[in-house]
């Protein structure tokens, strides 16, 4: 109940992306200050991402909880662009 969960949404384009995410889970320690993280998305996406959610989940808020916001992970969700339509020829 302290830690709460949430859940933020980066829109990076407004393009058709994959249902389905690519999930990925951070680990922070000291409520999440630190290490900062550096993520190469054209590694995950190579097509490029659509869009990011990242959020605290009820799992993540119990470590947070159970350590005393010394570990603190958090899940990262990537939804990749569709790869563009191959041109008609007429």
């Amino acid at each position: 109940m302290l830690a709460g969960c949430h859940t933020m949404r980066f829109e990076i384009a407004h393009v058709p992306a994959a249902s389905e995410p690519i999930r990925q889970t951070r680990n922070y320690y000291l409520n999440g200050w630190f290490p900062t993280n550096l993520v190469d998305v054209s590694g995950i996406c190579p097509e490029g991402v659509a869009r990011i959610d990242e959020s605290t989940t009820f799992a993540n808020a119990a470590f947070l909880i159970f350590t005393l916001t010394i570990y603190s992970p958090r899940t990262s969700y990537f939804y990749c662009r569709l790869p563009a339509p191959a041109p008609v020829s007429p």
